[in-house]
This record gives C-alpha cells, structure tokens and sequence, in this order.
C-alpha cells in the first residue's frame, strides 16, 4: 500500500488492523527525499512520525546533494530512528528483497493524539488553456513554503503532466482535458489568493 506523502504510519496500521483483520503488516517503508532534507531542515511533525514508524528507509535523490551533506543527514534520521537500515537510492530504484518479508510483528494501539497538520493546500482547475511561457515564470517564482504541486497544465500546444518538489519541476506531456493542480506546504492558505491570481492571469 503505497501512502499519501503526509499520511502517519501507525494511524494508518491501525485503520488496517481495524478493518481487514486478515491483513497482516510486513513493514514500513518510508521514502525520504535527501535533497529536500537539505534544502528545508527544520522537518515536521508528520515527517518525524514516518522516520520513526519506518522498518527501512529509503533516502532518495542521493545524486542531488553532495558526499559531504550525506553524513548530517544521516545523523539526524539516526537519532529519529537507530533501528532501521537507511538504503541510499536514486529514482527509487532498489532490489525488491530488501523491501518485502520483513515480517515485522507490531500492535498499534488507537492514537490518543488529535491530529494537528503541518501542511495546507489549495487546488486550482480550469478550461482555460495556459501561455506556457507566463506558466514556467509562474513556476519559478513559487513561494518557499509551497513544499509541492501537482497536475495537469493545458497549453495551447497541448496538456503536460506537472510535477514540483521544493523548488524541482518538470512538464511531461500527458493527455488531460483541462488544467488541474494542487498545492501542498507551510501556511499557504494566506498566499492562496495570490498565487491563483497569478495563474489566472496566465489564462489565454
């Protein structure tokens, strides 16, 4: 079961214990991004939570950050979490053994807590299409707390599958009727309407 990006691991196992009793949980995996680590070190609360909740860690898009950034890194997951083993990855890519037959056994009591979120977000359709130029100056000009952004853009030429990660993004294409995007980060619903504003203006 693959999970959304803000989702808490052991809320999750619970749901599941709780509902498919023939389920059984082999283990946690969490995906880290290393360059996003990096780029934005004072890590959330949902984010500790998945580095503590995980049986293996993945630190992803190690080609991003250089050797000597890798050891803090490093460190800090350790602290999280000393037990489980931190696999380097690029794309993700790993043998698929390491992943599967864990077999960890685990019971997860009901939280307690009442969930506070650390991220907000705000979407944005249209059947407009979108001047491609005025879309990428967009792009480059995002707020720092937008963390992601997800979707489909509509250009005149044609419509892209979009995808933005702490300041990375790309545009492929891709198949889609009109223009559909989500935004995901700190404090955002007070940018909200600034940020929509500029994309309506890029509206042909």
């Amino acid at each position: 079961m693959e999970t959304t990006g803000v989702a808490e691991p052991d809320a999750l196992v619970f749901d599941i214990q709780e509902s498919l009793p023939r389920v059984r949980l082999d283990g946690v995996v969490t995906v880290a991004d290393a360059d996003t680590l990096i780029r934005f070190p004072q890590w959330g609360h949902t984010l500790r939570m998945q580095i503590e909740a995980a049986d293996t860690i993945l630190l992803n898009k190690m080609d991003l950050i250089t050797p000597g950034e890798w050891l803090p890194v490093q460190e800090k997951l350790r602290r999280l979490n000393n037990a489980a083993p931190i696999l380097s990855t690029q794309r993700c890519r790993v043998d698929p053994d390491l992943l599967f037959g864990i077999a960890r056994e685990r019971e997860i009591h009901r939280p307690e807590h009442i969930h506070q979120p650390d991220y907000e977000s705000f979407s944005y359709s249209s059947g407009a299409s979108l001047r491609r130029s005025c879309f990428e100056e967009f792009v480059g000009h995002l707020p720092s707390g937008v963390y992601r952004a997800k979707g489909f853009v509509r250009f005149p030429e044609g419509s892209h599958l979009f995808n933005f990660v702490a300041g990375r993004w790309e545009l492929e294409p891709f198949h889609e009727e009109k223009t559909a995007l989500v935004f995901i980060g700190r404090d955002l619903k007070s940018q909200e309407t600034e940020i929509l504003s500029h994309l309506r203006n890029c509206e042909s």
